[in-house]
């Protein structure tokens, strides 16, 4: 027997829908035009902290790839919708069998007729009769209709709304986390190239020190060895230079690698500055802990979970259906195919050897150790909250007392400077005074870094990019 068979789904519960496009909305025109001047060369484009993070949040992979999971998620919700609608399905067959069936009983009218001697033999007919054709072509509509599933099909609309949870709250997360490392990065570059004027000044500062030191032992008013010390302390702000100005290459190239533009095309345009951390930060803490995307994570994972127990139970439970049949080509039908059919159906898998009430057991265990991994996640991340917003205080107060610091060594560099220019004063007394006040400077340039990282973190840990953006408001910053 040769059979070619056709189905077509014409409404399947089981088809995902089409999820609409995100659109996607690119700032890099905004955040990276470039500028020509007269002479026909590319001016380098001025990079805010805001524009840079308004093209990083648009363009970078980790993002997209979250996105796109968002809306995977959302295609799989819509599907589950389909699961209370009927399945009706269109099937077509095309059959060639070896010979036709007939059904003979021939024998019985022999017996009939040899009874029956007086009885014409042409009087009665041939009992035979054909059942079916050699080839013969069927075309049935069917229709397949859950009316009671013990719970299967809530669960499973559960679980994909758990889905849809997790993936928004893993794009929240993963936008954090690449917030909190786009400003390292940022002000990395930032206070590097502040370490590099530092240094540059040191350089030029040791250079004319060099040179009156130079002065003064050509007229005799100091040893040869001071004017050595300050050749010596001029040497080593080159050497510092040249590693200030390395650091700055590497620091730009992390920079570079995120915005795909060459390194000679863009400059910061937003420079360190302290930032001190609002009073209610720490009253914060317990407020927002709750909203932790990592928390919102498990949270959909519980879900998904209970989602599990219910649907293990629900297959202790019997399905019941309702079925029906239309028959589009009556003519090859047999005496035994109906024209059409309608009923009621029930399936009940009382004992399978799968062990059903062993999975339902396992299930709630995964259920219970999804809710112990959050309340430990929920001490871990107000104990990192409460750590950064500590650390940002102390960065912050850093600055604040570095001012009295600074003003010191300021006037202790004038000082020594006009000392040693007057011969009451040796080299070392003016290196050591400049190497102080550059030491002041750095700190103070390092404790706005800090500032403006422990933010970034702290936003992290309360699980919001939104906060951050909040404190860095101009009207927060001093």
């Amino acid at each position: 027997m040769f059979t070619l068979v056709l189905k077509m789904s014409i409404f399947d519960s089981t088809t995902l829908t089409v999820g609409r496009l995100r659109r996607l909305t690119s700032l890099c025109l905004i955040a990276f035009s470039g500028a020509l001047c007269a002479n026909g060369n590319t001016v380098r484009t001025d990079i805010t902290l805001e524009s840079g993070w308004d093209y990083l949040r648009d363009s970078h992979g980790a993002l997209d790839s979250a996105r796109h999971q968002i809306a995977a998620a959302r295609s799989a919700d819509a599907s589950t919708r389909n699961l209370y609608h009927p399945q009706v399905e269109l099937q077509l067959r095309a059959t060639r069998i070896n010979e036709p069936i007939e059904i003979d009983l021939n024998p019985i009218r022999q017996v009939i007729l040899n009874l029956h001697p007086e009885i014409a033999a042409g009087q009665i007919p041939e009992f035979r009769t054909r059942v079916q054709d050699r080839e013969f072509f069927q075309g049935s509509l069917n229709v397949v209709w859950p009316v009671y599933t013990g719970g299967r099909i809530s669960a499973a609309r559960s679980a994909a709304s758990a889905e849809i949870h997790q993936s928004k709250a893993n794009l929240m997360q993963t936008e954090a986390e690449l917030l909190r490392e786009y400003v390292r990065r940022y002000y990395s570059v930032a206070l590097a190239e502040h370490a590099v004027a530092l240094n540059a000044e040191q350089v030029e500062s040791m250079k004319r020190h060099l040179s009156r030191a130079i002065q003064l032992e050509e007229n005799g008013q100091i040893a040869r060895v001071e004017r050595l010390h300050a050749k010596v302390a001029f040497d080593k702000a080159k050497r510092d230079l040249s590693e200030a100005e390395s650091d700055l290459r590497v620091a730009r190239e992390g920079l570079t690698a995120w915005f795909d533009r060459p390194e000679n095309e863009w400059a910061l345009a937003s420079e360190l500055k302290i930032l001190h951390p609002p009073v209610e930060t720490k009253q914060q803490t317990q407020r927002d802990s709750d909203r932790h995307p990592r928390l919102l994570q498990l949270d959909a994972l519980r879900q998904s979970a209970e989602s599990a127990v219910q649907a293990e139970r629900g297959a202790l439970l019997p399905e019941v259906y309702l079925f029906g049949r239309q028959e589009l080509n009556r003519s090859d039908l047999t005496l035994l195919d109906p024209e059409w059919a309608v009923g009621i159906g029930l399936n009940w898998n009382i004992w399978d050897r799968d062990g059903q009430r062993q999975r339902v057991r396992a299930a709630r265990s995964q259920n219970r150790r999804i809710e112990s991994i959050r309340a430990q996640a929920a001490k871990d991340l107000n104990t990192l909250a409460i750590q950064s917003i500590e650390q940002w205080h102390q960065s912050a107060k850093r600055f604040d007392t570095l001012g009295s610091s600074l003003e010191l060594a300021s006037e202790n560099l004038r000082v020594r400077e006009l000392a040693f220019s007057e011969g009451q004063a040796t080299s070392l007394d003016v290196v050591d005074a400049r190497l102080t006040y550059q030491r002041v400077l750095l700190a103070r340039a390092v404790s706005q870094y800090e500032s403006l990282v422990y933010a970034a973190t702290t936003a992290e840990a309360l699980g919001s990019t939104d906060l951050f953006w909040k404190w860095i408001q101009p009207k927060d910053i001093r």
